[in-house]
């Protein structure tokens, strides 16, 4: 009955929202970095992973739980994605996952023993009379590794959580408080680690920097060699059309943001000389935002003013909604023709995914429109 209740929050939305992982043979040095810590019984509990919004982060926390996977260390994965709904950004929603996630039948691995011991201290709580895992009391989980005697030596368990940023906001008092309890397992036995990511915002750096040992993926000003030499090894192997010397000034635009080099390849795969004149015309490195002003006004510039109220109000749709949405429901709300439709969506490519349903392929997107 525990299960049902705990599987009833949406663990599809939850994968849906995994992003896929970094190209092989790219992210090698954080990737290595972030063994490192997990296999190091004196490193702080905490990995705190820190970056603009689209240098990479998501990919390469795909990367991770793939590998934690594969080792049978991986106790839980967890996205903050607002562009999965509500479903997906509250602590509450983040609880019961976890919590559904941490009691299943552990692995064979040299990690069984401590995960089956953090099992039976779970179980132990949520089947006692009256505890409901629909209220406040899935909360108390938090709490179980800090109050627990759970046995050193004998492996570890990581839990990872992505985009923590998209939780709450600075003046969210629950926001606050979830951020404190993950303060606090800075202090769990040192098999129970914990990776997070987000973006570098004043509240979570004032609390995590203390008690996490930082990765911060450089970018910018910042840009490292090894960050550059994956863009470029990205860019080389998405636009056989470019020269060497052309992927080497994208790669320098690019600045260690892997969303504008993806957005930049999704953009030229349209005509490529005027597109990338127009690529290589952009001032401010690693500049998403020039990025996407670039890209509307060249699929749109041409458009006459009838059309483009029609676009904008197709583009304000498509931000404003909080779950990926289908073109049948798109056409339904903002009432355009499907012929003005589709021609919306095929100049939207460079920013938008398309499937079965549409979604805006970065929240760094949504935020400019």
């Amino acid at each position: 009955m525990i299960r049902e209740q705990l599987r009833a929050t949406s663990h599809e939305v939850r994968d849906a929202a995994r992003a896929e992982p970094c190209m092989a043979g790219t992210r090698k040095g954080i990737l290595h970095d972030v063994q490192l810590w997990a296999q190091d019984p004196d490193s702080k509990n905490i990995l705190w992973i820190s970056g603009s919004p689209g240098a990479g982060k998501s990919a390469i926390v795909a990367s991770i739980v793939q590998e934690l996977s594969q080792q049978h260390c991986l106790g839980a994965f967890y996205p903050f994605d607002k562009r999965g709904g509500g479903d997906l950004t509250t602590p509450f929603a983040f609880w019961r996952t976890i919590l559904y996630d941490l009691i299943q039948d552990p692995p064979p691995s040299r990690h069984k023993q401590f995960h089956a011991s953090l099992r039976r201290e779970i179980l132990g709580l949520i089947t006692q009379p009256g505890f409901d895992a629909g209220s406040k009391d899935i909360e108390a989980v938090g709490n179980i590794p800090a109050q627990s005697s759970l046995p050193d030596g004998h492996g570890f368990l990581v839990v990872v959580i992505d985009a923590l940023d998209e939780c709450g906001t600075e003046s969210d008092i629950y926001f606050h408080a979830f951020l404190r309890t993950l303060v606090s397992w800075g202090s769990l036995p040192k098999a129970f680690k914990l990776v997070v990511t987000s973006w570098n915002v004043h509240s979570i750096e004032r609390m995590l920097s203390p008690v996490s040992q930082v990765l911060t993926i450089p970018t910018g000003s910042n840009v490292t060699k090894a960050a550059s030499a994956d863009i470029r090894m990205f860019l080389d192997l998405n636009l056989p059309k470019a020269t060497p010397n052309i992927c080497a000034e994208l790669e320098t635009k690019a600045a260690g943001m892997f969303i504008w080099a993806t957005t930049a390849v999704k953009f030229l795969k349209g005509p490529w000389e005027s597109r990338l004149k127009k690529i290589l015309s952009t001032s401010i490195l690693g500049d998403v935002n020039e990025l996407y002003k670039t890209i509307l006004h060249e699929v749109f510039g041409d458009c006459l003013p009838d059309e483009r109220v029609e676009i904008r109000e197709i583009l304000s749709v498509l931000a404003l909604a909080q779950a990926p949405i289908d073109r049948e429901t798109l056409s339904h709300l903002t009432k355009a023709e499907p012929s003005m439709l589709e021609f919306c969506l095929e100049r939207l490519r460079p920013v938008l995914t398309q499937t079965d349903v549409l979604t805006i392929s970065h929240l760094s997107f949504v935020e400019y429109l």
